[in-house]
């Protein structure tokens, strides 16, 4: 399992086409999103961050602290953030009004949450994508993965069951 870096909570998956097929078109949907969501979140704090980072590095050329460049980097890079968006939002209203500057600066910090949230969802995908394969190109895999795995929890099940009634 390990080899094949098959998660045991995703051993349980079919291995048929048809469930396989509908993974693949729930999760590219997904991923098309996901993509879009990631370049307008990643765009749209890019700047504020590299300048925070920068900042930061440059602020401690002299101080051999390890952690100085972590805690200097999420400070200026908050306010850089708060200083990004109220610049954007001066530009956004300055070309485009408030209703539309409002409801862009809500999309674009949907998007940077968003993106965190889409990336996890990208990497549990891509493993169980790799357990579904490795499940396909062996199908004695998954039988002898769920009698091993069945046969753990029943000896710890027992196990508990012991630790529980002894005195």
């Amino acid at each position: 399992m390990a080899r094949r870096d098959v998660a045991l909570s995703d051993v349980r998956i079919s291995a048929r086409l048809r469930p396989g097929l509908r993974f693949v078109l729930r999760e590219g949907a997904w991923a098309v999103v996901a993509a879009i969501v990631a370049v307008l979140g990643g765009w749209t704090h890019w700047i504020p961050l590299r300048l925070a980072r920068w900042l930061a590095l440059g602020s401690l050329r002299g101080n051999t602290a390890r952690d100085q460049p972590a805690m200097r980097t999420i400070l200026f890079g908050i306010a850089f953030i708060l200083l990004w968006y109220v610049a954007l939002t001066i530009l956004l209203v300055r070309w485009l009004e408030w209703a539309p500057a409002v409801l862009s600066l809500a999309v674009l910090f949907a998007a940077a949450h968003a993106h965190r949230v889409l990336r996890g969802r990208a990497t549990r995908a891509a493993r169980r994508a790799r357990t579904y394969l490795a499940l396909r190109s062996d199908p004695a895999l998954q039988t002898r993965a769920v009698v091993e795995i069945d046969a753990m929890l029943t000896d710890a099940l027992a196990l508990e069951r012991a630790l529980i009634s002894s005195p």
